[in-house]
């Protein structure tokens, strides 16, 4: 029995052994695992950080050629605007002088029908004193 007692204490040690070794291997990965998850945190960080610098570079960029963009369509705004209300000034006053001539001509149209009348009324208040 001795023997057999022996054994089994001479067997749990080698089982506590290999346990030892698995822990240790375990143990040994999981520091391998850590260090790598940190190195991997900062290297993300890091070009997370650049990212957001790249993001932050990119987003003052399209800023600066939107407002570019905005005050150029504006001053075109502004242009074409400026254009059409000269042009309307011209149209009103084209319209203006033509009205004036239009006027002119009527009064001078008037008159001479005027004219006209008075002197057929003449001729014939001339025909019916002759008669």
């Amino acid at each position: 029995m001795m023997l057999k007692t022996l054994m089994d204490k001479v067997g749990k040690k080698l089982r506590r052994r290999a346990r030892m070794k698995k822990m240790k291997k375990i143990a040994v990965g999981l520091g391998i695992a850590v260090a790598a998850g940190v190195a991997t945190g900062i290297v993300i960080s890091l070009q997370n950080k650049q990212t957001r610098e790249d993001l932050e570079k990119k987003a003052v960029q399209t800023a600066s050629a939107l407002k570019h963009k905005l005050q150029e369509q504006t001053e075109k705004v502004k242009a074409s605007a400026k254009d059409a209300s000269e042009e309307v000034v011209h149209v009103l006053q084209k319209v203006q002088e033509k009205t004036e001539i239009v006027k002119n001509e009527l009064e001078k149209g008037y008159q001479k029908i005027t004219k006209d009348i008075n002197k057929t009324a003449k001729k014939v208040a001339n025909e019916i004193d002759f008669e």
